[in-house]
This record gives structure tokens, C-alpha cells and sequence, in this order.
């Protein structure tokens, strides 16, 4: 079944062979300190991150 999920305002990150869905509205949702510790770096995934940031705050 295809996904129903904005990709460009929530980007699917792939980590460690696992897809993840970054739910670019609910960033701001969670304090550090409930995050768990890092697994991997978001870097190569940058400009889909901040088209999504975009998104979010111009035409949401």
C-alpha cells in the first residue's frame, strides 16, 4: 500500500536500513532529554530536512 505521507513535509530518513518517517510538524514537540541517545547523523539528508522546514513554515 503507498504511503499517504507528505514526503516533502515529512521526509522518509533511512537509518541503519530502517525507514523512519521525520515528522517535520512535531519537531518542536520533544524536550532533549526525552530523545534517546544518537544512532547515525541526518547530514546527507540536509537539504530534504530544510525543504521540509520550508514547507512547514511558508505553506503549511
Amino acid at each position: 500500500m503507498p504511503s499517504k505521507v507528505a514526503q516533502d513535509l515529512s521526509p522518509l530518513i533511512e537509518i541503519d536500513g530502517e525507514q523512519f518517517v521525520l515528522e517535520t510538524p512535531f519537531l518542536a514537540a520533544y524536550r532533549t532529554a526525552e530523545l534517546g541517545r544518537a544512532i547515525g547523523t541526518l547530514k546527507t539528508e540536509r537539504d530534504r530536512i530544510s525543504a521540509a522546514l520550508d514547507r512547514l513554515f511558508r505553506a503549511f
